[in-house]
């Protein structure tokens, strides 16, 4: 197996973990005895648990990010984009369901060691949004608005409604079920032929 491959085993491991037990919880020993391997072998790819943590929350970030900037770059009617992101932010909210009461009772312990990871993906995914708003409006299929304005608050959208607000609460419920009422809501006002 190549240092990579190892690599990325060692962190798909970690994820798993982290998910599962927090990071607190998750030691070292733990993710070594995942993939079989002696703890001081982990520190060839890392250099301490924060390293570890930062690295597996990167990489989940950048597959994120990845999914997210194919839907947007992939469509070009901005109602089945929205809805689409929506679907997947609401599925890989999904996948970390389990570990909500973990992941939000270790906010404030693990939230500085990857705020900039967050920061960054989110400022991306707000350019990829507003350069598809920009080509809307160009396009004339949308009126002239602040896109920036626009691109930011249709993400905290897609987070706040398809994110973790309704493993919450329960009154978000209509709303996911059929995003394209929200999008529809929200955009139509903006439509020259609406």
């Amino acid at each position: 197996m190549s240092k990579e491959d190892k690599k990325q085993e060692i962190l798909d491991a970690a994820s798993e973990l982290f998910l599962r037990y927090g990071y607190r919880k998750t030691t070292l020993d733990d993710v070594a005895n995942a993939v079989r391997i002696r703890k001081s072998t982990l520190y060839h790819y890392f250099n301490n648990k924060e390293d570890l943590f930062r690295m597996t929350v990167k990489t989940i970030h950048d597959q994120l990010c990845n999914q997210f900037s194919e839907i947007i770059r992939n469509n070009d009617d901005l109602q089945v984009m929205l809805v689409e992101l929506a679907n997947a932010h609401r599925e890989n909210m999904e996948i970390v369901r389990p570990a909500k009461e973990v992941l939000i009772g270790e906010v404030s312990e693990f939230l500085p060691i990857v705020e900039d990871i967050f920061i960054e993906t989110k400022e991306s995914l707000f350019n990829s949004l507003k350069t598809k708003l920009d080509d809307a409006i160009s396009n004339g299929i949308l009126k002239p608005f602040n896109t920036e304005i626009a691109a930011r608050t249709l993400w905290v959208i897609i987070e706040e409604v398809f994110g973790f607000r309704p493993l919450f609460d329960k009154c978000y419920q209509n709303m996911i079920e059929d995003p394209t009422l929200v999008f529809d809501f929200i955009l139509r006002p903006y439509y020259i032929n609406a």
